[in-house]
């Protein structure tokens, strides 16, 4: 209730700050003009939605390329347990059984949870607007860590043991996130 008391003041003052100048554009510009723009607008945002499919593909392809590369001259080192990927499971649930599963069974390097604990890195693997880890600090309250720096809780309440360290794990995934998480749980089991 805190929260929402807090939200609430919020937005009276943002409302008492200045009164909001209301345009009616339909009635300015003509129903025909107004029209167009928004015809335009829908084909600009399924235009957009084409080209981050295309670039996700070349994204792929690239990977790819880059992964067959690599592994051309590269000894065969240890068999690693390979960990199958149930797409029939909620995000949350895959997030919260098998990669956490595969953070802690400690063979991801320390390079990558360095990163998985980057918005940047988070963002551009996963296609999540949080950094996946966060270190636990515990001479602070746990409980405020998980939140975001306008306090929204961010990470589950169960933590993560990573190469003696202990983490948060991000709880900010949805559907749209679903393939980018299975290919890098692909790659790392």
């Amino acid at each position: 209730m805190v929260q929402l008391e807090k939200k609430i003041k919020c937005l009276e003052n943002y409302e008492a700050w200045s009164r909001p100048t209301k345009i009616d554009f339909e009635s300015k510009v003509g129903r025909d003009i107004w029209e167009e723009h928004w015809e335009n607008c829908e084909r600009l945002h399924k235009m957009m939605v084409r080209s981050q499919r295309l670039s996700d593909k070349i994204k792929q392809s690239i990977t790819n390329e880059m992964d067959t590369t690599r592994m051309v001259n590269v000894p065969k080192l240890e068999q690693r347990k390979v960990i199958t990927v149930k797409s029939n499971k909620k995000i949350g649930v895959l997030v919260q059984t098998t990669l956490k599963e595969i953070l802690e069974s400690n063979t991801i390097s320390p390079t990558v949870i360095d990163l998985l604990q980057t918005e940047k890195y988070s963002k551009e693997t996963f296609n999540i607007n949080f950094p996946v880890l966060k270190e636990v600090d515990r001479s602070r309250n746990m409980d405020e860590q998980k939140k975001d720096s306008r306090g929204y809780i961010r990470y589950y309440k169960s933590t993560v043991k990573i190469q003696g360290k202990t983490y948060f794990l991000s709880s900010q995934w949805y559907d749209f996130s679903r393939t980018h998480l299975e290919r890098w749980i692909a790659k790392n089991s």
